[in-house]
């Protein structure tokens, strides 16, 4: 019998996809960054997202079994709705890499705040609800100390972002049609993921 569920790997699946593609898109836009103050905090945050990505690794390499690892770290490439997700997130980042024009930074810039704030928030709250319950209090504790960090990359953002406001090309048209998909995928993959099986959560609680 698996040790976990489908929302379980899928969650913990997601949240790793998420570290690793900031681990890698993080540094491009550090590049840019001529403020030292700035450059310092993003480079702990690059140190902290592949920090992250080892506590996900640590906690599929202990829980679930090993011929199941891998199908867990590839949850993403395998659901349709998680594939989507990633797409999105990820498309935005690499229209930085592929053409470093001032919107596509701004773009950038602002799809990191967006997986900061939001993303991440609604895995966190799934292994949160499992230990209110008493069940997996020692991955909730990791997602504790990983929130923290989170926490602090969110308030770094939200002083970046009005300042990148004032020099970079955007309309808020953009920012608000960015938002609006980010929390579609997000109540579609909850929705398909969660559904109303888990005690505490519902397409209309994530709603």
């Amino acid at each position: 019998m698996p040790l976990t569920t489908p929302t379980f790997d899928g969650t913990l699946s997601y949240l790793t996809f998420l570290d690793s593609v900031q681990t890698y898109n993080v540094p491009h836009i550090k590049n840019s960054v001529t403020a030292p103050e700035i450059a310092l905090c993003m480079a702990e945050q690059i140190s902290q997202e592949a920090m992250h990505h080892q506590s996900y690794q640590y906690i599929i390499e202990t829980v679930i079994q090993s011929d199941r690892r891998t199908q867990v770290y590839d949850f993403w490439r395998s659901d349709r709705i998680l594939k989507l997700r990633c797409k999105f997130i990820a498309g935005l980042y690499q229209k930085y890499v592929d053409n470093s024009t001032p919107e596509n930074y701004f773009v950038s810039l602002f799809a990191d705040y967006l997986l900061e704030g939001l993303y991440f928030y609604n895995g966190f709250i799934f292994f949160y609800n499992l230990s209110s319950r008493m069940l997996m209090s020692g991955s909730a504790d990791i997602f504790r100390m990983i929130n923290r960090d989170e926490l602090s990359h969110v308030r770094l953002y939200q002083k970046l972002i009005p300042e990148a406001m004032q020099i970079f090309p955007h309309s808020r048209e953009q920012i608000y049609e960015m938002f609006a998909l980010a929390v579609e995928h997000e109540c579609k993959w909850t929705e398909h993921i969660v559904g109303d099986d888990i005690l505490g959560i519902t397409a209309n609680s994530t709603k």
